[in-house]
């Protein structure tokens, strides 16, 4: 029965490798869990961290440049907890000090180059919004307000310049100015971009960038899908996005990926289920896509993308699974 499972294991093994796409796909879903998805073949390839990405739901995911084989997920209880995304186990974490972050807010987390991490949230219970760098040790390094706490970072990325980019929306009455603010990768300010004004609060809500391109789009598209992207830089103009098939609610999370193009991920609710959709924006033709439906039917809080496991994480992928069937034998 051993050798059984052991050869079922390593075929599971063998046909992921045959299959497997340059990119893994780490989604956070409201199911309290990660799950590994592979964008081109389409297929799901198992979950972890289940029930252990802390007390708050819809927490926030990103890579640890200092751990190229683990994940960070930031929750609202101010905790960052890594994992390593190919065995599921839980690695070192660390706190941020502020416990917790206000759940009613944005609360997200960016990975830099560097091993540190930008983080997003409202301290305690103050609608206090704060956008500040921590290192991979929970170290607070900068507290990033050039103009206090009026302007609300709702996202940030750090670009191909090396320089961290974050959307900013500043609220006057019933009108919302959005912004990129521009900064070193220490946290120093450097400039800003104006991206235009709405009356809708969640007109835009993420950010990525693809090429030599900022690209920025909408928290939920409820209130009428927007994207627009500029050139690197300081002083730059934010021209509309093209599409082809954008649906026209949902919530959105969009992620660089590593072929140069921007994936975004749309979890639009029925009332009772989600679907997903899978697009993405090429920045050499400025056309956003549909590209297929996303299998399941979770909530997709957070993405994060990661080259695709090497011939060896697979196979401890499964092996992973042949333990566990052995160990219920």
């Amino acid at each position: 029965m051993r050798k059984s499972l052991a050869l079922v294991a390593l075929s599971l093994c063998v046909t992921a490798v045959s299959h497997a796409s340059y990119e893994l796909a780490l989604m956070v879903t409201n199911g309290n869990k990660i799950n590994r998805y592979d964008p081109v073949s389409q297929i799901s390839l198992g979950s972890f961290g289940l029930n252990s990405l802390g007390y708050y739901s819809y927490p926030s995911i990103t890579l640890d440049a200092a751990n190229p084989e683990q994940v960070a997920v930031l929750n609202g209880d101010g905790a960052v907890r890594r994992f390593d995304y190919s065995t599921g186990q839980q690695a070192a974490s660390f706190t941020t000090g502020v416990n917790p972050y206000y759940g009613n807010g944005v609360l997200n987390i960016t990975g830099l180059s560097n091993g540190n991490f930008v983080i997003n949230g409202f301290p305690s219970l103050a609608l206090d919004q704060r956008s500040r760098i921590f290192s991979g040790m929970g170290t607070q390094l900068a507290d990033m307000l050039p103009f206090g706490t009026a302007y609300q970072c709702q996202s940030s990325t750090q670009a191909a310049d090396g320089y961290i980019y974050s959307l900013i929306r500043y609220g006057s009455g019933s009108s919302y100015t959005y912004y990129t603010f521009v900064y070193d990768s220490s946290g120093g300010f450097l400039g800003w971009n104006s991206i235009g004004s709405s009356s809708s609060y969640d007109t835009y809500g993420s950010i990525s960038s693809s090429g030599n391109k900022i690209i920025v789009g909408p928290a939920a598209s409820s209130s009428g899908y927007a994207f627009a992207s500029s050139p690197f830089g300081i002083g730059q103009s934010f021209n509309t996005v093209n599409f082809g098939g954008y649906a026209s609610s949902g919530w959105t999370n969009m992620v660089r990926g590593h072929d140069g193009r921007v994936h975004v991920v749309q979890s639009d609710y029925n009332g009772t289920n989600y679907t997903n959709r899978w697009y993405t924006y090429d920045p050499l033709n400025g056309l956003m896509t549909l590209n297929h439906q996303i299998p399941g039917n979770e909530y997709i809080s957070s993405i994060a993308l990661v080259v695709a496991p090497e011939p060896g994480s697979l196979l401890a992928l499964g092996l992973g699974g042949f333990l566990l069937l052995r160990r219920r034998k």
